[in-house]
């Protein structure tokens, strides 16, 4: 059974300190997967001050990566539009066969004619992941649960908006994991100054970097406006995905992080 860990809105050039932390510290059982998420926008709220800015790695052709100035008006929330904190990717037990597990998260905030929608991690662990768009259903198949209470979802159709490949499948197509990666940006800092040694980094810490793409466009149109229209509320079910012998139970940390930005 996997720990998670919430994070709050932080910059990647910490992961490796954070890594070395867990690996010196005695309380976590190497024998367990940790499985971090941070599932922040970059656009928290407006008690956050105009003038901060977050992290978030543009590209359209895989090709470019730029510091942005983050907007206030979009939050990513957990499923059924309750608090990050309830985005638990936790508890997932890895068998003998294939497997996944669904877990359900949140655009939310002012209309927007378009925004962006951000999937990376690292790769300790040989999971795939799929972002699908999502809408709630008494009859779906994917249930969120939490303390504040429970709601069922459907996957709108079976095409995924992120199709986040694991380093076993980039291997298998021949294809290089630099083409999703960004090191500058991952442990340097806005102006890709101060860079982390790269030779200091492990080459499972490197994030990789998927952005969603819907009609042949990489930035996702607001859909469910409420009734206020004022707001705007847009769900969507991350699956984890993995191979039988692909991942095992003595891997270390993975982070994910998902971010959303006009």
């Amino acid at each position: 059974m996997e720990k998670v860990f919430l994070l709050s809105q932080q910059h990647w050039n910490i992961w490796e300190r954070q890594r070395r932390k867990m690996k010196t510290n005695s309380k976590y059982d190497k024998q367990k997967r940790r499985f971090i998420i941070s599932g922040v926008a970059l656009a928290v709220s407006g008690l956050l001050l105009a003038a901060s800015y977050a992290w978030f790695y543009m590209q359209r052709q895989m090709s470019t990566a730029a510091w942005i100035k983050a907007p206030v008006v979009l939050d990513i929330r957990a499923g059924n539009n309750q608090d990050i904190k309830y985005l638990d990717m936790g508890d997932i037990e890895v068998g003998e066969t294939d497997g996944h597990k669904d877990y359900v998260f949140c655009v939310y905030g002012k209309p927007v004619d378009n925004y962006s929608l951000q999937l990376a991690y690292t790769t300790n662990i040989a999971f795939h992941y799929d972002v699908y768009r999502a809408d709630l259903s008494e009859n779906g198949d994917i249930v969120f649960q939490s303390p504040e209470g429970s709601a069922r979802f459907k996957r709108v159709n079976d095409t995924p908006v992120i199709k986040g490949l694991s380093m076993n499948e980039i291997k298998a197509q021949n294809s290089s994991p630099s083409q999703y990666q960004s090191h500058a940006l991952s442990y340097g800092d806005e102006k890709k100054e101060n860079i982390v040694d790269k030779n200091k980094v492990q080459a499972n810490n490197e994030p990789l970097y998927f952005l969603a793409e819907e009609n042949g466009v990489k930035v996702m149109k607001p859909r469910n406006i409420l009734k206020n229209n004022a707001d705007f509320i847009d769900y969507y079910v991350i699956r984890v995905s993995w191979k039988a012998g692909e991942v095992h139970e003595d891997k270390e940390t993975d982070i994910v992080y998902l971010t959303a930005s006009r």
